[in-house]
């Protein structure tokens, strides 16, 4: 049997061999755990990053909803208040009614008799029912407004005018004639806020409700409101 003789060069090779090997399996075990390690890193990542999304499209959603339940509950503010205004513009137009027909009739039956005919009238009861009314007005009107105050002025001088034994007729029909234009005025610009205030979803300012008066009053009769107001 004959022995297989190893040289040197032949262990060298197979030395350089055996490291190699070790070696490039050291290497092929990093990348291994590197890739782990970024495949792991990449998972926190994503999961950090949809919690940061997560959260904050709860937050947005919370914010969405509560601006809608604000706007809901300033919708129900504004639907509220209008039901109320028109309740007002109701109730006051039926007292500006019933001062302009009783107002109306007492000077009538008042020159009726200073033209010598005869009158069963209630002065007296009639009298106290306007004054009533008048109060009722005034206790429905703002007193910061420059038309109410202006209308319980005309109002204040009608009742003066009729209380007068004699009376007088050119008197009563300017004043009477101010405050139907007044009162007008007052029913359009408060139809006007509430058609406005339905539209934006929110009150309007004092400021603003002043000129809308304005601008009512000019569009009924420029010339009247220039005369009263100026």
């Amino acid at each position: 049997m004959r022995l297989m003789v190893v040289t040197e060069p032949a262990v060298e090779a197979a030395r350089i061999a055996a490291e190699t090997a070790s070696h490039n399996a050291e290497v092929t075990a990093y990348v291994a755990a590197g890739a782990a390690f970024l495949a792991l890193v990449g998972t926190v990542v994503t999961s950090v990053n949809s919690v940061r999304i997560a959260k904050k499209t709860s937050l947005i959603s919370k914010e969405i909803g509560d601006k809608n339940v604000q706007s809901l509950e300033k919708r129900r503010l504004i639907d509220t208040i209008s039901s109320q205004r028109i309740m007002w513009i109701n109730s006051i137009r039926k007292e500006f009614v019933d001062f302009n027909k009783v107002s109306h009739t007492y000077m009538m039956e008042k020159f009726s008799i200073l033209s010598g005919n005869n009158s069963n009238y209630d002065f007296g009861e009639q009298y106290q029912h306007m004054v009533a009314v008048k109060n009722h007005i005034e206790l429905l009107l703002n007193p910061t407004e420059t038309f109410s105050t202006k209308l319980l002025y005309c109002l204040d001088k009608i009742l003066d005018t009729l209380h007068k034994e004699s009376g007088d007729l050119n008197e009563y029909k300017e004043f009477k004639d101010a405050t139907g234009f007044i009162q007008q005025v007052i029913l359009k610009a408060e139809w006007r806020r509430i058609k406005k205030e339905t539209e934006r979803g929110e009150q309007i300012s004092t400021e603003e409700m002043n000129l809308i008066f304005k601008e009512v009053a000019t569009e009924i009769n420029e010339i009247k409101y220039d005369y009263l107001f100026s």
